[in-house]
Order: C-alpha cells, then structure tokens, then sequence
C-alpha cells in the first residue's frame, strides 16, 4: 500500500471543487492507498473553508468528519522549520520526513 501525505489545497479543492483533487482524495478509501494527515493540516483545510470559501460551520464539521472516516490522523514526531516563507509547507514536509506516517509520496498531484 502506497503511504502518501497531501497538500491542503488538495483537500480543499476535493472537498469545494470536486474534479482531479477528488479523485486523488478517493483514491485513499481503497486498499491501494492510505492518505495521512496531522490535526494541524485539518485545521487548516478547515480554515480555508470557512474563511476562504464561506463554508458554515456544520458544513465544515461534516466535511471533517467524513475524510476523518478514511484518512489517519497523526502527529508529527517534530516540527520542521525548512520553508521559511511558509508554515503550512514545513507542516506538510514534516509528515514525510520525521512524522509517524512514513510517507511514500508528499505534496499536490501533478498539473493535468
């Protein structure tokens, strides 16, 4: 099984957009593979819901809900401070190279 951490814009384009970035977010509900995520990157894909898109908070509290049904919640082992210019990337760096999750693959899936 393929152990793979994506970006939170990938979660929020799946969750508000639908299209390529939901097929990659199905793709973990399978046996091929198990997509990770860490209660700060949650947090953030609720961020931009509410602040960017305007979603309620119900809404985004089921949305949550349903990718906490399929996608494994971890914490990260040890914060990574490699990006300085961006938090929400060493968040995501850090589930590959020190977060429990030993990922296979990080990051957005490629441009169509």
């Amino acid at each position: 099984m393929l152990r793979v951490v994506v970006d939170t814009n990938v979660y929020v384009s799946a969750l508000h957009f639908g299209g390529l970035p939901l097929e990659v977010v199905r793709l973990g509900t399978g046996d091929d593979l198990a997509l990770f995520i860490s209660p700060a990157i949650l947090a953030e894909v609720a961020g931009v819901l509410t602040q960017t898109f305007h979603w309620d908070e119900t809404r985004v509290s089921e949305a949550i809900s349903v990718l906490a049904e399929f996608i494994v919640v971890v914490e990260p082992r040890q914060r990574l401070r490699v990006v300085r210019a961006d938090e929400a990337d060493n968040r995501i760096l850090g589930m590959r190279a020190r977060g429990p999750c030993g990922a296979d693959r990080v990051g957005r899936p490629p441009p169509s």
